[in-house]
């Protein structure tokens, strides 16, 4: 009988023994997400939950936001975006900035220019007593051997430039010669009047919008728009 007693107590100290083990074995909590370091280690999960970790970091980041320094970062932001607009397009054409115009084609100045030509002897007309016998026949009733024409001409073209080709196209006698002193043509006779016709002191001058200039023909070089008239003085 006491040899059962001791069997039996003997059991019972075995299975709470066991029991003891069993409540030691600490089991994985498949309920937390596993972190794993770069050696390939996996780590506990840590004692707060995930709430609480979302919450602690996001705490943390709007007081750093608060005391930082944006400054810089607006700046940069302003210049890409200032960047952005001059950016070519999916096209690859340049965006067109605002307000902006492209250049008038043909911006080069003309090389062409227009003058206004008149041939006039109408002092003769007050002074035909003196004139040369014989010329008479060679002065218009109203005095004028061309009236005011227009005339295109290239640029650097002088005054004589012009006068030699409208007189040849109107079928106008003229007459002149080159002094060296003057190193300029000068103008003889135009119409079949010449220096002294008409007096001692008589011959052909010219102005150029309304002045006498105070060098030859050939070196009055023309201006768009100039008025150039060949008046005969009687001196």
């Amino acid at each position: 009988m006491a040899k059962r007693w001791i069997s039996w107590l003997l059991c019972l100290t075995l299975l709470v023994g066991l029991a003891g083990c069993g409540d030691g074995i600490q089991q994985p909590d498949t309920t937390q997400p596993m972190h794993t370091t770069e050696q390939g280690e996996s780590l506990a999960p840590t004692k707060e939950t995930a709430g609480e970790t979302q919450a602690e970091d996001f705490d943390v980041a709007d007081e750093q936001d608060s005391k930082m320094d944006f400054s810089k970062y607006e700046e940069k932001k302003t210049k890409n975006s200032e960047k952005s607009t001059d950016a070519p397009s999916e096209q690859g054409e340049a965006q067109p900035e605002t307000g902006t115009q492209k250049p008038a084609p043909g911006g080069s100045q003309s090389n062409q220019g227009v003058c206004y030509i008149t041939i006039s002897c109408e002092e003769i007309l007050d002074n035909m007593d003196m004139l040369a016998p014989g010329r008479e026949a060679f002065v218009p009733e109203n005095g004028v051997i061309l009236a005011t024409s227009e005339v295109p001409f290239e640029k650097g073209e002088t005054v004589f430039d012009i006068l030699k080709r409208v007189t040849s196209d109107c079928g106008i006698q003229m007459e002149f010669s080159y002094f060296p002193i003057y190193e300029s043509m000068y103008i003889e006779g135009i119409g079949n009047l010449y220096e002294k016709d008409c007096g001692s002191g008589s011959g052909w001058l010219y102005y150029v919008n309304g002045v006498k200039p105070n060098y030859g023909v050939s070196k009055y070089v023309l201006e768009d728009q100039d008025m150039v008239e060949f008046y005969y003085t009687c001196g």
